[in-house]
């Protein structure tokens, strides 16, 4: 599945955000820029 993921506020939310992004790429996710292209 293609995820879309945009990350909103300070540093400490951006960190959190690159470790969850971590986490989906280890369960075979992949992301995407592209709204269109992008299944959530």
């Amino acid at each position: 599945m293609k995820i879309l993921f945009v990350s909103l506020g300070c540093d400490k939310n951006l960190i959190d955000s690159e470790e969850m992004l971590g986490d989906l790429m280890k369960e075979g996710f992949e992301f995407t820029d592209d709204e269109e292209e992008a299944e959530a």
